[in-house]
């Protein structure tokens, strides 16, 4: 009858992890779109492109396999008016890799994001996370959903950095640190 128990309970954990993970791969395959929204309404977007091409990296802490996925899905939804290089570097690498982005897309969890936003003060790159509570660490912009998905930016992280997005997106998107 333990056994049994032992059994069951082994297998509902199982069951549980797989839909958490496949949740937070559901989170980042919806936050690829919702970044390409977020780049859009850059209003500088065109004069941090080099010949015509964002520079975006795809971080990762330990799912490269991820990591390459979502760059490949990124490349394929770039906004209209521009045209993404994408490279996937890993969180470890990004200082000694010598980075250039003028823009972050977070792949997987990563637990310590100070070098992250160290790199992207220092390049006036955007940092997008599709993960629960990134955007409360300091991320830029990030994904909120409820009986909608809405993009989710904190104007304070925004302002520190030096990064304005369009009015109208600010209205839309809802807003870190601020009552609703």
């Amino acid at each position: 009858m333990l056994k049994r128990s032992l059994t069951l309970l082994t297998i509902a954990l199982l069951l549980i992890g797989n839909a958490s993970a496949d949740q937070e791969q559901r989170r980042a395959l919806i936050g690829t779109r919702i970044f390409g929204a977020v780049l859009a309404a850059d209003p500088d977007i065109g004069n941090k492109c080099v010949d015509g091409r964002l520079q975006v990296v795809v971080v990762y802490q330990s799912d490269q396999r991820l990591a390459d996925e979502l760059s490949a899905r990124l490349s394929s939804l770039a906004p209209r008016e521009i045209g993404l290089a994408v490279r996937v570097v890993a969180i470890s690498e990004l200082a000694e890799a010598g980075a250039v982005g003028r823009a972050a897309f977070i792949a997987d969890w990563i637990p310590n994001l100070a070098p992250l936003l160290d790199w992207s003060r220092g390049q006036g790159a955007l940092v997008f996370s599709p993960r629960l509570g990134d955007v409360e660490r300091g991320v830029h912009a990030g994904l909120h959903v409820t009986d909608r998905i809405l993009p989710l930016v904190n104007p304070h992280a925004l302002q520190e950095s030096g990064i304005t997005l369009k009015p109208f997106f600010m209205e839309v998107a809802k807003r870190y640190g601020e009552d609703d």
